[in-house]
């Protein structure tokens, strides 16, 4: 030190600056010295590592270069960096190896135990590994019994803090009820940790053997242990997630398994056990996205961020994606970034580091960089549609997944790059990347994706519908064909010949980098079960469903018979009026919950289509009202989360029903309007939404309805008749027979001269045969759960329509 005095460094860690001219600064082998009470820079160091120090004028400045990395100015004899701490996670105890790790997966074994093992060589990579990880939130009150220990220096470390310490009066551990009860559910897995690692533990009075080896009088091995309550990535098996999910979830081990292999781990999340094999141990290093090519360079797993990098680089060239060339006057460079990402990979011991250049598309410029960048997907309904037809006709129903799928289509725009940070090729730093290829980032990506499978697809003969872009047909005969389905990058393909599917797989797989999944088993999020002995097909989002009621607490809520009670009814006078009850509900994830629950309703639920599309009325001011009935939605799913869509075997037929709710709205007295389609026994379209417009009776509400119906009826089908497929006559039931005399005539024209005339096309359709509207019992109205809450028996009946049906029925 400056004064001949010396200091105890506790630790060495790399910190994370951010500077007044926002670049981030990542200073290495930084000392943690607690008699220190600022933070000092060396600029010596500094200068080392290549960085210029300008004094003048009571001003410091930091460059590099033509870059300014950092300011200061001076105050006293000292000048003071203008910079804030963005983390300083990592503390390593001692800079050399140590045997700290083992001592912790040891349960703090004595020295000599150690040395006893270590002589053996049963101990394998002692290293280096004491860590401490801070998750940079404030503690503001903690909660503790009478015990000793909380009294004396505890009790001064909260004073000196800020910290309110709450002491519970004797005997009443009920006062901290979550601590009492979680202690004796990690007492205990710590205890069965410690048995079992004194079981490997060398015994004074065995001439320092191990128990386990006499006992078993097998070998002895230490490479399964690990340090009790350190942190873990557990894999989540792929039938639990989706595709978009998360593959890992972040725990804490708490042992071992005692009649199973693997660990045993806690999930501080969803506050339950989990039991794995597969798991990453954070033991000696903590695992965190890199935000900037500066922080990868710069973090200790350097190496796999530039070969992660290299192989994305692989990917560009393989593809041709652009070419070197100088930057014509007339044009500017887009900018990129690389996105860092470390995930676990299924099946993979070890974290998997990905790096992706993206493009800053969002400083495009349309008309100079793009002009359209609508892409087509295909429809949920049609999916269905195609999935029911399989079931119908027992087909092939085969998926696969398209890699790198936007780096496959070809940019009809001159477009320029810069040169990619950290691969700029010296002697050419004036040039810049002319794009072939559309990168990840730009705004026309999608589009020239879909654009370069349309060709690739017609080159091979198939057609696309006329009905959906994304639907595409080859009919080698009556009775032989081949339909493909294009998600972005899901494809499914159905058919009869399965070598012909095998022949399209091959195709694409010469055109495209491709995957083959083999046989279908989930297609977004969507579980596909096939019973091929009575031919049937069943679409569920089990596991989906019980996610979101585990994120909202719900997943074990009392169970309901019906989607929203007879007794709520909402309205905007149970919004919030005053500023205290908005600030409160701000604070309930009204929004998230009914977004969550949009999901089911789109693919595989039309019982609750009703219930979602009333409370997403009142998004942008829910009262507490509302909220409760959200949760009632999710008490009802609790009970039906088993619910499948079926599709069963016979002649492929679509039917359409078709009803209406007159002044169903509360507020705005609109009635609500419903029709549901079914093909192959199964519901594939459902429809429930306000009408735009106040019915002035049951038959104007009715007939508009059945009119949206109609046109509903007429794009399916067509969509079937352009799959091969079509039948004698197609009908759609309405359960209000003035509608069907008002469709086939304007008897009623006193009272129906004022319906918008764009609803009387259905006459004229009618009267060209493209449709049938027939007469049907209320009782037997699928489209009935569309329109009104129902009572339980009532539901039932639709949902058997609908063919939704749990697996015990």
């Amino acid at each position: 030190m400056g004064n001949d005095g010396s200091a105890k460094a506790i630790g060495i860690r790399y910190v994370r600056l951010e500077t007044s001219n926002g670049i981030m600064l990542i200073l290495k082998n930084v000392k943690h010295i607690l008699d220190i009470r600022m933070n000092l820079i060396s600029t010596g160091k500094l200068d080392d590592e290549g960085f210029c120090n300008t004094f003048r004028d009571s001003q410091w400045k930091l460059t590099k270069g033509s870059m300014v990395v950092a300011k200061g100015k001076k105050c006293y004899s000292l000048y003071l960096m203008q910079a804030r701490v963005i983390d300083s996670s990592i503390n390593v105890v001692d800079d050399d190896s140590t045997v700290e790790l083992w001592h912790n997966r040891l349960d703090h074994m004595s020295e000599k135990g150690l040395m006893i093992l270590a002589k053996k060589n049963l101990l394998s990579s002692m290293k280096k590994g004491f860590l401490k990880r801070q998750s940079g939130e404030k503690l503001k009150c903690i909660r503790t019994n009478n015990g000793g220990e909380y009294y004396g220096p505890f009790d001064e470390y909260c004073r000196q803090h800020g910290i309110r310490h709450q002491k519970t009066p004797p005997k009443t551990p009920q006062l901290n009820e979550l601590a009492e009860r979680m202690n004796k559910t990690l007492v205990e897995r710590a205890l069965n940790t410690v048995v079992h690692v004194l079981n490997l533990t060398p015994c004074v009075p065995l001439e320092f053997d191990v128990l386990d080896r006499i006992w078993s009088n097998n070998e002895i091995f230490y490479d399964h242990l690990r340090v009790f309550g350190y942190k873990a990535f557990v894999h989540i098996l792929k039938d639990e997630r989706f595709k978009l999910d998360a593959k890992t979830r972040l725990c804490v081990f708490i042992g071992y398994g005692q009649n199973e292999l693997g660990y045993r781990f806690y999930d501080p999340v969803q506050k339950k056990l989990v039991r794995s094999r597969d798991a990453m141990f954070m033991e000696d290093h903590t695992i965190q996205d890199i935000e900037k090519t500066d922080e990868a360079m710069g973090d200790e797993n350097k190496i796999k961020w530039v070969d992660a990098m290299q192989d994305e680089m692989k990917s560009l060239h393989e593809n041709i994606s652009y070419e070197f060339i100088k930057l014509p006057n007339e044009k500017r460079a887009l900018k990129n970034k690389w996105v860092y990402r470390v995930k676990q990979e299924e099946h993979a011991s070890q974290p998997c580091y990905k790096a992706k250049l993206v493009v800053k598309g969002f400083i495009q410029n349309k008309g100079i960089d793009f002009d359209e960048i609508f892409s087509p997907v295909v429809k949920m309904s049609f999916i269905r549609v195609v999935l029911g037809l399989a079931a119908s006709l027992d087909l092939e129903i085969e998926q696969m997944d398209v890699k790198t799928t936007f780096l496959h289509g070809d940019l009809d725009k001159e477009i320029y790059m810069e040169q990619l940070e950290g691969f700029i090729i010296k002697g050419k730093e004036d040039y810049a990347c002319k794009l072939k290829k559309s990168l990840y980032g730009l705004k026309q990506a999608p589009r020239q994706w879909y654009k370069k499978f349309e060709s690739v697809m017609g080159e091979q003969g198939y057609k696309k519908t006329t009905s959906n872009h994304c639907v595409f047909v080859h009919k080698f005969s009556d009775d032989d064909f081949v339909i493909l389905l294009l998600y972005v990058d899901d494809i499914l393909i159905v058919g009869r010949n399965v070598s012909r599917i095998d022949k399209l797989k091959k195709q694409l797989s010469k055109s495209f980098s491709m995957k083959d999944l083999g046989p279908v088993k989930k297609i977004l999020g969507i579980r596909i079960e096939r019973d091929r002995a009575s031919k049937k097909l069943y679409m569920s989002q089990e596991q989906y469903i019980e996610k979101v009621l585990e994120r909202f607490n719900m997943s074990k809520a009392k169970v309901v018979n019906s989607p929203l009670a007879s007794h709520f009814k909402l309205s905007r006078r149970h919004s919030p009026s005053i500023d205290k009850e908005k600030e409160d509900m701000r604070r309930v994830p009204y929004a998230s919950a009914v977004g969550s629950l949009m999901n089911p309703m789109v693919c595989t639920r039309p019982d609750i289509a009703y219930v979602i599309g009333v409370v997403s009325r009142f998004l942008s001011n829910p009262g507490r009202l509302h909220w409760e009935a959200v949760k009632w939605i999710m008490r009802y799913l609790q009970g039906t989360s088993k619910l499948k869509l079926t599709f069963e075997s016979g002649k492929p037929v679509l039917v359409s029903y078709t009803d209406s709710n007159m002044a169903g709205d509360v507020d705005n007295r609109r009635p609500t309007l419903g029709y549901l389609m079914t093909f192959s026994g199964g519901a594939v379209f459902w429809q429930s939404r306000l009408q735009k417009s106040v019915a002035l009776s049951t038959t104007e509400a009715e007939y508009i309805a059945a009119a949206e119906a109609c046109k509903e009826l007429l794009w399916m089908k067509r969509f079937i008749h352009e799959l091969g497929f079509k039948q004698q006559r197609y009908v759609v039931y309405c359960d209000n027979q003035s509608v069907i005399h008002l469709s086939k005539n304007s008897i009623f024209h006193a009272r129906s001269k004022h319906i918008d005339v764009r609803y009387h096309w259905m006459r004229d359709a009618l009267n060209d045969n493209l449709f049938e509207l027939e007469k049907i019992h209320i009782d037997h109205n699928g489209s009935d759960m569309l329109t009104k809450s129902l009572p339980k028996e009532k539901l039932e009946v639709c949902c058997s329509i609908a063919e939704m049906a749990s697996p015990s029925k």
